[in-house]
């Protein structure tokens, strides 16, 4: 317990292996012994301040997930069931085990509920010591004492080492609590047996008033000799009978400590402890999870998929029918600028993909679930598959043969190649930026910024011959250069201009005239395509060195 910056959580963090920023010394043993990082993970489970779960996964589909990637390869998958059924049992969550949990969109279980949930996901592993940051945190009274009786239960039925943080508890929760350190200022204050407290107050001649939370007059006593210590820089002249750091831990306290200290050693090795899932489950569990999620939420994609429908039918009733005349050259140009564009500026949606998801991918990656290689993978292939490339499937499906493009299964497969390598890089840059850049706001302004910036040296915009040679070399930056180009000249190339400068004066000519005036090379279509597909690949490996160097926790 402690008043606001008293430093529990960090406390709390560097006691579960948790803090990853600033210098610490000191060491954390377990029954005499130091465990490393790996070791500590094993034997622990961590529950954070706010409930980090997936709004249309069920409880046990939650539960499940974290008993099937975190449970050790070789316990069978019965057995793994019956310990998911155990923790529904031990958490009183057997009547909602069916129950989405719900989200902003949707409503599920209630909040004591969910609070629970977030610890069955850590219990499900069986770990000897449990951490908590603030569970009651944001409950009511109700469900708050519901969680701590929930914890008690655990601690003493069924012997979980239990490890909580708390800002000021109700007095029947308080008298709950086995052992109770009090911080003020990052300092201790009292470390003992929550019983004792009354009885230390007293001895210090700051007693409890009759009928008083005795929670509230600890923190009480801690807050004035929090301010008295920012005022003298001492810790113990606030209250000038509170002794300070080691003269406050009580004989209590020492008695108190692990009885059975070799239980966790043993743990750190034994079954527990196994090593996490293989790559090839990591990749079934995340696949199987992204797909209940598409599909019980299919909102998204089905409006990107209508749309690029609705938006093929669109583009083609207005280019229908294009001729071979200079206007029609422009109509053909056009169109295929115009749905690239569309392509560009929808994949910016791919922006939100990871904010909604990134405190879930980080909580779940800390504490060992998956790699950020799998979460990628299969991230990218379904952001990619049913929000990039199927859209535009459609759409360019729809506009080349309602405009007219040059008939022919190899003019069609080029065309629509193109397109669909180009989606496939533009989402993946989404991506990038997203992942990325935090706060979205800003992700999303950088990203429409460089959209306009890559569409403005595409080819069409501003002819490549009279672009300044100082600036002359960001045409080669842009992936729709890339694009327009091969899909220029894939459909303009070998077409030849019937038109007339005036009535009864005939014009026929190449229409790789039109394609050199505006800068397009008609050899270049294999080289482009090339280009493309090698910087797909490229940005997938942009994305995934963001994922695992930029989103991961940071304490």
């Amino acid at each position: 317990m402690g008043p606001s910056g008293a430093g529990k959580s960090t406390l709390l963090d560097i006691l579960a292996g948790k803090m990853k920023k600033g210098a610490l010394t000191g060491s954390v043993l377990i029954g005499g012994k130091q465990l490393g990082t790996r070791q500590m993970r094993r034997v622990s489970g961590y529950v954070d301040q706010e409930d980090f779960l997936f709004p249309t996964m069920t409880v046990r589909e939650s539960i499940a997930f974290s008993a099937h990637l975190r449970l050790p390869e070789s316990i069978p998958h019965d057995e793994k069931e019956r310990r998911v059924d155990k923790a529904l049992v031990q958490l009183g969550l057997v009547h909602v085990a069916n129950s989405p949990i719900g989200g902003r969109r949707k409503r599920g279980i209630s909040g004591g509920e969910k609070r629970r949930v977030s610890i069955g996901v850590e219990l499900v592993k069986s770990p000897s010591i449990l951490f908590l940051d603030e569970p009651t945190s944001g409950l009511d009274s109700y469900n708050a004492a519901v969680v701590v009786r929930t914890l008690v239960d655990l601690a003493h039925v069924h012997g979980k080492t239990i490890v909580f943080t708390i800002h000021q508890p109700r007095s029947d929760l308080f008298q709950l609590f086995d052992d109770l350190l009090l911080l003020a200022k990052g300092r201790v204050v009292y470390f003992g047996p929550g019983s004792s407290a009354t009885d230390h107050c007293i001895s210090l001649d700051k007693p409890c008033p009759p009928q008083f939370n005795i929670a509230d007059h600890l923190l009480d006593l801690a807050i004035s000799q929090n301010g008295d210590s920012d005022e003298e820089g001492q810790t113990n002249t606030g209250v000038s009978r509170v002794p300070s750091n080691a003269d406050l831990v009580l004989t209590g306290a020492k008695d108190s400590s692990v009885e059975a200290p070799n239980m966790f050693i043993r743990s750190a090795t034994g079954d527990g402890a196994g090593s996490s899932a293989s790559f090839a489950t990591q990749l079934s569990m995340l696949w199987e999870r992204a797909a209940k999620n598409m599909v019980r939420d299919p909102a998204l994609m089905l409006a990107h998929n209508i749309c690029g429908a609705l938006l093929g039918i669109f583009i083609g009733a207005v280019f229908f029918g294009v001729d071979n005349t200079i206007g029609g050259i422009q109509n053909r140009l056009g169109s295929l600028f115009f749905m690239m564009s569309l392509i560009g500026f929808s994949s910016l949606s791919a922006i939100g993909a990871f904010a909604e998801e990134r405190h879930i991918f980080v909580r779940e990656r800390s504490n060992g679930f998956y790699s950020p290689e799998a979460y990628l993978i299969v991230k990218s292939s379904i952001d990619l598959l049913l929000l990039r490339i199927l859209p535009a499937f459609f759409m360019t499906l729809f506009a080349f043969y309602m405009i007219g493009f040059q008939p022919g299964p190899t003019h069609f497969g080029r065309y629509m190649s193109v397109y669909l390598i180009f989606s496939a890089l533009t989402g993946l840059l989404g991506l990038s930026i997203g992942s990325g850049i935090k706060d979205i706001s800003t992700a999303n302004l950088f990203g429409v910024i460089l959209m306009l910036f890559k569409m403005l040296f595409a080819g069409l915009l501003i002819n490549k011959q009279s672009i300044p040679t100082w600036i002359n070399w960001i045409q080669y930056l842009s992936v729709f250069h890339y694009a327009f180009e091969a899909l220029a000249v894939n459909d303009v190339g070998d077409l030849t201009i019937n038109d007339s400068l005036s009535p009864g004066v005939p014009v026929s000519v190449p229409a790789t005239f039109i394609l050199d005036k505006f800068g397009l090379d008609i050899d270049n279509f294999w080289l482009d395509f090339g280009i493309n597909a090698g910087l797909t690949g490229a940005m997938f490996l942009v994305l995934m060195c963001i994922v695992k160097f930029r989103m991961k926790e940071l304490r």
